[in-house]
């Protein structure tokens, strides 16, 4: 009986340690996020709803009634690099659906996607899709003091 007992506990743990694997998805590396070009190249900075991006060309409607733009770059930049992001190791990250993201115009046409599922640039024509994973609920509180800043 006992040795029927430690076989089924020994799969249970191999079945929970497969599954936490599979539903996973992310590395337990943390990083911030890098910019694609140096704050002093960046033009704008909008807070846009996630679904009025193009995510293959980078490119949105900056006259939608929903997009706020972002005028202190410098608050923006400290709030940015105190979110932690995880990288995505496999699997394709998340469809973007819903939500708010940020949405980056560069002085040299450049641009940049940022959302808590996913990241994507256009840099010098080229499309460079990042692999990295924000906590939602991070994400969420940075989307509301970005808000708060640009309407002050």
């Amino acid at each position: 009986m006992k040795k029927h007992n430690i076989r089924t506990f020994g799969l249970c743990i191999l079945i929970l340690y497969v599954i936490s694997f599979a539903l996973s998805g992310c590395s337990e590396n943390e990083t911030t996020y890098e910019l694609l070009h140096d704050k002093s190249e960046i033009s704008n900075v909008y807070l846009v709803p996630a679904d009025n991006i193009d995510s293959q060309k980078v490119t949105c409607d900056i006259n939608d009634a929903d997009v706020i733009e972002i005028t202190d770059i410098d608050k923006f930049l400290s709030e940015l690099n105190k979110l932690v992001f995880y990288k995505h190791v496999f699997g394709d990250p998340e469809t973007v659906s819903s939500d708010r993201a940020v949405y980056i115009l560069y002085s040299n046409g450049d641009r940049e996607f940022i959302h808590h599922l996913t990241q994507n640039c256009i840099k010098n024509g080229e499309l460079i899709c990042r692999r990295l994973i924000c906590w939602k609920v991070s994400f969420d509180k940075f989307i509301g003091i970005c808000t708060e800043i640009s309407e002050k």
